[in-house]
C-alpha cells in the first residue's frame, strides 16, 4: 500500500516538472528583448512642379525662387537715343559747308540748296548728267530752278560762281539771278556779264560746249568779271536790294551747269583764282 502511494507521488512530481517546463517554453518574451523586425516609417516625398526633389521629404529651393532685393531694370540702350530722335537731316556736301555761303547748289542728284539758308526751290525740266564735280544739272530752253522768296539773297556785297558747259544758241542767257538785285549772264558772243539794276560789266570768252569756271563779284559799288579764274573786267555797278524776292538758275540757258554757289561778301581776285582750281 505504502509503495503504491509512493509510486503515485513520484508520478505526480514528474508530471508537475513536465508541466512546468512546458509553461516556461510558452512564456512571452519581454518587449525589451524582442527582435521582431519593424516596418520602416513611410516618408512622403514632396515633388516640385518641375519634377525635381532632393531625395528626401523637403523640396530643394530653385535658383529662380530666391527673392531679389532689388527689381531688375532694363539695360541702357547703346543707340544714343537715335530711335527716338526721328530721321536725321541730310549731310551737307563738302562744297557747301563754308559759313559765308548763302546758297549752294552742287546738283548731285537734286536741285536743293545745301547751304545753311536751305532756300526753297522748284525744278522745271531739269535732268542730271555727269558734271565737273559729281553730277550736274542739264538745262534746255525754258528749264530752270526757281528760288522762292527770301531775304537771304538781299545783300549788296556778294560773290556768285558756277561751272558751266554752255551751248551757244545765239542769244543772251541767264546763269543765275537774284531778282531785282544782281545776276550773272552769258552773252551770245561768249562774254560773261555781271549786272545790277541799271549797270553791267562784261568780259571774257566762254567757249561753247567746254567746261569753264565763271564768277561775278559785287561789292556794292562796282562789279568784277572772271572767266577761268582770271579777272576780265571791272566797272561801276551800284548794289541794290529787293527784300523778299526770289531768284532762279537758268530760264533760257541751254547746256550744263554745276556747283552754283553764292557767297556773302566780295571775294578777292586771289580767292576767285583758287575757286577756279577745284
Amino acid at each position: 500500500m505504502i509503495s503504491r502511494i509512493a509510486m503515485r507521488l513520484r508520478l505526480l512530481a514528474a508530471f508537475g516538472l513536465l508541466l512546468s517546463s512546458t509553461l516556461a517554453c510558452e512564456a512571452p518574451v519581454p518587449e525589451a528583448f524582442s527582435f521582431r523586425p519593424t516596418k520602416p516609417k513611410d516618408t512622403k516625398v514632396e515633388e516640385r512642379p518641375d519634377g525635381r526633389n532632393d531625395g528626401g521629404g523637403v523640396p530643394m529651393p530653385d535658383e529662380d525662387d530666391s527673392p531679389s532685393s532689388t527689381p531688375s531694370s532694363p539695360s541702357p540702350s547703346n543707340d544714343g537715343g537715335a530711335s527716338d530722335a526721328g530721321p536725321k537731316p541730310p549731310e551737307t556736301p563738302a562744297s557747301c559747308v563754308d559759313p559765308d555761303l548763302i546758297a549752294c547748289f552742287p546738283f548731285d542728284g537734286d536741285t536743293d540748296d545745301h547751304s545753311s539758308s536751305r532756300l526753297t526751290t522748284t525744278a522745271n525740266g531739269v535732268t542730271f548728267v555727269a558734271g565737273h564735280l559729281g553730277t550736274a544739272a542739264q538745262l534746255s530752253s525754258g528749264a530752270s530752278v526757281v528760288i522762292g522768296g527770301t531775304n537771304a539773297l538781299d545783300v549788296t556785297a556778294v560773290t556768285v560762281e558756277a561751272w558751266v558747259q554752255w551751248i551757244d544758241t545765239d542769244t543772251d542767257v541767264t546763269v543765275f539771278s537774284a531778282t531785282g538785285r544782281y545776276a550773272m549772264m552769258i552773252e551770245s558772243s561768249g562774254n560773261v556779264r555781271c549786272t545790277t539794276p541799271g549797270d553791267s560789266v562784261d568780259g571774257g570768252d566762254v567757249k561753247s560746249g567746254q567746261w569753264v569756271h565763271i564768277a561775278c563779284v559785287f561789292d556794292g559799288n562796282e562789279a568784277r568779271v572772271f572767266v577761268g579764274g582770271k579777272k576780265e573786267d571791272d566797272g561801276g555797278a551800284d548794289g541794290a536790294t529787293s527784300p523778299g524776292a526770289g531768284g532762279a538758275i537758268g530760264g533760257n540757258y541751254v547746256g550744263v551747269v554745276d556747283e552754283v554757289r553764292v557767297f556773302r561778301g566780295a571775294k578777292s581776285d586771289a580767292e576767285i583764282a583758287a575757286l577756279a582750281t577745284r
